[in-house]
């Protein structure tokens, strides 16, 4: 959920996340507006072969970046650096 006063960016790498993703989203979100900051959520999906991508999907105003394969901690790291 991207605000008009962003300014907090939350990455989230996952790879086969479905048990935990749906949940930990609603909690940052949770915390974040009772906190009243500005934010936006990022989930990375390094490759997931669970149901990770379809549940971050269902979360309005989650960006979901999704790698084809898992590119593992190097591939992560890498694109984590973009964002800087």
């Amino acid at each position: 959920m991207v605000s008009e006063k962003s300014n907090i960016t939350i990455i989230i790498p996952v790879y086969n996340e479905d048990n935990t993703i749906g949940e930990d989203i609603d909690v940052i979100i949770k915390t974040m507006e009772k906190a009243n900051y500005g934010y936006e959520i990022i989930v990375v999906d390094d490759g997931s072969t669970d149901k990770t991508a379809q549940i971050v999907k269902k979360k309005k105003g989650v960006e979901l970046i999704q790698h084809s394969y898992n590119k593992g901690v190097g591939g992560a790291s890498k694109l984590f650096k973009s964002f800087q």
